[in-house]
């Protein structure tokens, strides 16, 4: 199933949202659909996706990972830093000191909301990470005005899910 297949039969409320609002503007490079598709993501659709793929460790992706991905690749990298707080139990803390001091990258199969504010990054949770960004894409423009203050882009890797190295902030 195709992008434009996919918004048309699962999305005709966000196709309907990007064609009626700024967002119909903002990013000409994709069409109508891409935005419904990364819209959708961005209002509701995180959660299930990243449950998802974190649970099955990339493994599986469903048809909505695959297109979103698909879309992101259209659009320009963020290649800056940004922050991310996160709730981790001591053993999960550990797992990222010890990469960090083994200068080991981590690839986690998830998309991860961040922002290049270390303010709203560190709301998110009790450890804040800084993510030196090399494939991110900047998503504020889908964003409504109350989730504009939590997230600011998605990190993404080459297969279309995160790939950062993540430093710790003590």
């Amino acid at each position: 199933m195709t992008v434009t297949e996919y918004a048309i039969t699962y999305l005709k409320n966000e196709v309907r949202i990007i064609e009626t609002s700024h967002r119909r503007e903002v990013l000409a490079e994709l069409s109508t659909f891409k935005k419904a598709i990364i819209y959708k993501y961005t209002e509701d659709g995180f959660d299930d996706l990243n449950e998802h793929l974190r649970v099955g460790k990339g493994d599986n992706i469903p048809l909505f990972g695959i297109l979103l991905a698909e879309c992101l690749a259209k659009l320009p990298d963020f290649d800056e830093i940004a922050y991310r707080g996160i709730n981790l139990t001591s053993i999960e803390l550990q797992r990222y000191i010890d990469a960090f001091e083994n200068n080991t990258v981590i690839t986690e199969p998830y998309f991860i909301s961040s922002s290049s504010s270390i303010y709203v990054g560190n709301s998110y949770g009790e450890n804040l990470f800084k993510i030196f960004s090399k494939s991110g894409k900047k998503l504020m423009q889908f964003l409504s005005i109350l989730k504009k203050r939590k997230s600011y882009f998605v990190s993404t890797a080459d297969s279309g899910f995160l790939q950062s190295k993540i430093i710790i902030l003590v």
